[in-house]
């Protein structure tokens, strides 16, 4: 399971988007202008894991409103992690951990959405917690954020990180499977697949959110599923510390801006209740919606 800056920082946004969230969080959109007293205004972007082929709309504005700024602000580099290693001999199948009727719910969906994985009948609760929640997503090659940022570094913009690649590389621990697989229960893989049932694909909902730049609908469902037991990929990576890094330095990037920059944060870093619009209310920095 090869695990990079793309899967690295879903994380981020997936955790974020899990906190709870309180009256004054963002309930829809993706873009803001954040304009100190005294200093020139920064644009601010939350972005997710989510295929430019289906954010049309999403890559023009930050198209837009990158070529406004003189330079571009991500929250970490492209980072090659380490891959994670299965140990299939110490994970059990869901099959003989659940009960007939689930197994044939999960064999059902298993078929029609990942006919062609090897060994299906062999998969972990692990692993079929992972595929019921990716399920329908849009292949994100590319992603919504590295277009937008390709095509700013393709006008001449700068691009400058508040992560460096030693601090990503630092921050991560590779999960262990083994214990994960013991948290996912049958009562969790019946609530996705009843989840499902009423949403369609669970991953194919997600990317719709997105999107819709429905960030407050995203996080609530994120807040769910963690209340029943699913994992996100936050599980497999150990975000907090990095999040709140990563929040500061975006506070100081639009708090003592050098020039109009353009930055781009996770969503759920950006949007939470505590992430970093509200703080930068709280400082007295101006924040308008854009798009």
């Amino acid at each position: 399971m090869p695990i990079n800056r793309r899967v690295f920082m879903t994380g981020l946004a997936v955790a974020a988007s899990g906190a709870a969230r309180a009256a004054g969080a963002e309930a829809r959109g993706l873009f803001w202008t954040a304009t100190p007293p005294g200093e020139p205004p920064s644009f601010l972007f939350g972005y997710a894991r989510t295929a430019a082929a289906v954010t049309a709309d999403i890559v023009k504005d930050g198209d837009r409103f990158a070529e406004q700024a003189q330079r571009v602000v991500a929250d970490i580099p492209n980072v090659q992690f380490a891959r994670i290693s299965l140990p299939h001999d110490r994970l059990p199948p869901i099959s003989g951990r659940v009960s007939a009727a689930t197994a044939d719910r999960i064999r059902a969906v298993i078929d029609k959405s990942f006919s062609s994985l090897p060994n299906k009948d062999k998969l972990s609760g692990f692993e079929t917690a992972l595929l019921l929640h990716a399920e329908g997503q849009t292949p994100a090659q590319p992603s919504v954020g590295g277009t937008i940022a390709e095509h700013a570094q393709a006008t001449g913009k700068p691009i400058a990180y508040l992560v460096s690649a030693d601090e990503a590389k630092a921050a991560f621990h590779p999960p262990d499977p083994v214990a994960l697989d013991q948290r996912i229960n049958e009562q969790t893989l019946v609530y996705l697949l009843d989840l499902r049932d009423r949403l369609g694909p669970i991953g194919k909902y997600e990317e719709s959110l997105y999107t819709a730049r429905r960030t407050d609908d995203l996080s609530k469902l994120g807040v769910e599923m963690k209340q029943h037991g699913a994992l996100t990929t936050a599980d497999l990576l150990p975000t907090s510390t990095l999040e709140e890094t990563i929040l500061a330095r975006a506070l100081q990037a639009v708090q003592t801006p050098q020039d109009r920059a353009f930055l781009m944060v996770a969503v759920g870093t950006l949007t939470r209740d505590g992430g970093v619009l509200s703080k930068l209310r709280e400082s007295g920095v101006q924040v308008a919606l854009s798009a």
